[in-house]
């Protein structure tokens, strides 16, 4: 074998080694803390349906997107997704959060939901925030279900 077939082979051989470390401590480092992420999840879902309580879904929308504007990000959003979830529960129901649907197919409806997302952030000041869609889906299935497509009539 090649002194430089060698070299190649153990670089490859050191990297697949590392990946398997760094797997292994990030596996580690999950475990560790996953009751304590799990508490706070919870722990900002009963804030959310607090607030749900004296709320209505407009009301859960309004205020959700006012705190998310203030600090934003993946884990920000994903803490006023769970708000957001446990507010809609307890909140009296305003239909008008909820997208409306034209399209006569699932496909029609998946597109006009992905538009829907793009301009619900963007009438919130958040059109170029990657993270933003993730709080509008949560409105979705609160109108429509987690694996409901709206139908024709559909009514949240």
């Amino acid at each position: 074998m090649q002194r430089s077939t060698r070299i190649i082979l153990i670089v490859f051989a050191i990297l697949a080694v590392l990946v398997v470390i760094g797997a292994a401590l990030a596996a580690w480092y999950v475990m560790r803390h996953a009751d304590g992420w799990l508490e706070q999840g919870k722990g900002r879902v009963e804030a959310g349906q607090a607030a749900g309580a004296e709320l209505d879904s407009a009301g859960c929308v309004a205020q959700v997107m006012a705190d998310y504007k203030r600090d934003t990000g993946p884990i920000s959003a994903l803490s006023a997704r769970l708000w957001l979830d446990g507010c809609l529960q307890t909140a009296e129901l305003d239909a008008g959060i909820c997208p409306e649907m034209k399209a006569d197919s699932t496909l029609g409806r998946v597109g006009e939901l992905i538009a829907w997302r793009q301009t619900f952030c963007a009438r919130h000041g958040l059109a170029a925030d990657q993270n933003c869609p993730q709080i509008a889906t949560g409105i979705e299935e609160f109108c429509y279900g987690p694996y409901d497509t709206p139908s024709e009539d559909a009514s949240p």
